[in-house]
């Protein structure tokens, strides 16, 4: 994995034409498909893979 790209596990909750709502199991919020890489593991479980700069954007870190 890349040192500018960070990998979670979370939960789809929602989607758009350009983004996916998705859930930690305590906050909310969208992430653009343009800036993602998201892998389905099971119903609404995905492994997505987020830049870091976005993730600390959306307070994942």
């Amino acid at each position: 994995m890349r040192a500018d790209v960070m990998e979670f596990y979370l939960e789809a909750i929602g989607e758009s034409p350009l983004a996916v709502w998705f859930t930690d199991g305590e906050n909310r919020f969208w992430l653009p498909k343009s800036q993602i890489e998201a892998k389905n593991i099971k119903g609404r479980d995905f492994q997505v893979f987020v830049p870091v700069w976005l993730a600390k954007e959306k307070g994942l870190i």
